[in-house]
């Protein structure tokens, strides 16, 4: 496997198959065990990897929304196939296709407990908020709550869209969009896409 990477000079990293999982930062890449999942959490091991927007200004600034990235995982969002799983953990299973949402909240706040995931003073996200995993590493530790069985019929790669349309999806609920509704999508990239699509 490899990956290139490039900012300022190139980084390459090439991978026998049996090799452990790396880690890529804004300046090298590094070579690290397989973590072993937490009680709550599982293992995955990760098949698709969008590119996103924010990691391609993380990549070429070294920040987002002017606040520094000083070590990340680019990748959050991705899809894999969950290799080992916590103690606690029920309704996932070895060997399960995954989608995997990216942020993780403290569940403690009351913001948390309302709901309001997003809004957690605490939270950490795949790859934006200096967190030690994203979806470009072979191997993931994350929260079981936080992984979603896909169908067969869903390909890994339909699967790292699942993330961004969740977000369309919330927009249209919020603005009691129905089918056959007419609206004005205004702007541009590719959340105007998706708005399109749905």
């Amino acid at each position: 496997m490899a990956i290139h990477l490039r900012r300022k000079h190139n980084i390459t990293s090439d991978q026998p198959q049996n090799c452990k999982p790396f880690t890529a930062t804004l300046s090298s890449t590094e070579y690290s065990k397989i973590p072993e999942p937490g009680n709550k959490e599982v293992l995955v091991a990760v098949q698709k990897v969008g590119i996103c927007g924010t990691d391609v200004e993380i990549w070429s600034k070294g920040e987002i929304n002017d606040e520094p990235i000083n070590h990340t995982v680019p990748g959050h969002e991705c899809s894999g196939i969950v290799q080992k799983i916590g103690k606690e953990v029920t309704g996932i299973k070895i060997g399960d296709r995954v989608a995997i949402y990216p942020i993780i909240r403290c569940g403690a706040c009351n913001l948390c407990r309302k709901g309001d995931i997003i809004c957690c003073n605490d939270f950490k996200c795949l790859s934006l908020t200096n967190y030690q995993y994203g979806g470009m590493m072979r191997y993931l530790v994350h929260p079981a709550d936080l992984v979603f069985r896909m169908p067969d019929n869903v390909s890994f790669e339909e699967a790292t869209f699942v993330e961004p349309l969740s977000v369309v999806l919330r927009a249209c609920m919020k603005a009691k969009i129905g089918k056959g509704d007419n609206v004005l999508i205004t702007g541009a990239g590719r959340y105007r896409d998706r708005f399109g699509f749905l």
